[in-house]
């Protein structure tokens, strides 16, 4: 059975995002992409529950984050704007 073809960034949903980005693949490319949803509604679900892609980037280790400074600042104003 041949495997199934990549799926464009831009194609990617909420859920799709929450169980790459929870597996640390493509963090370099998700990440932005689940921020963009985040910092509209940080409650923004995939299949799992309200919340949970922000669940799986706050699981992100903070070796990534010391890496993307830029996506850092991103991800802290998504943090306070949620609280």
């Amino acid at each position: 059975m041949p495997s199934p073809s990549p799926l464009p960034l831009r194609d990617l949903t909420v859920e799709n995002l929450r169980i790459l980005i929870g597996q640390g693949i493509s963090l370099p490319f998700t990440v932005p992409l689940a921020l963009e949803h985040l910092s509209r509604d940080p409650m923004v679900s995939g299949n799992m529950y309200p919340g949970d892609l922000l669940k799986a980037v706050h699981r992100i280790a903070d070796d990534f984050w010391a890496k993307h400074a830029s996506l850092k600042s991103a991800w802290e104003k998504v943090k306070a704007d949620a609280s």
